[in-house]
């Protein structure tokens, strides 16, 4: 088998964010994705709030993965 197929063999960390309205599948995917033994960076929403609005989440997230503040 080709080696460039395969899964890391040390864990990766994976920047995760979604207003209320991606909150139910974000959490899906961060469960899958801890259960694949990579470390899950959670920037919200932590909760279910109608009144939360994506930049709030996608900007830091977008920061984070840019490698700025």
């Amino acid at each position: 088998m080709n080696d460039q197929y395969l899964p890391p063999k040390t864990p990766a960390t994976i920047g995760i964010a979604a207003d209320h309205g991606g909150y139910g599948l974000k959490e899906q995917l961060a469960a899958k994705l801890r259960q694949a033994d990579f470390t899950i960076l959670e920037l919200g929403t932590l909760k279910f709030t109608v009144e939360d609005d994506s930049p709030d989440f996608l900007i830091p997230l977008a920061h984070t993965t840019a490698g700025r503040p």
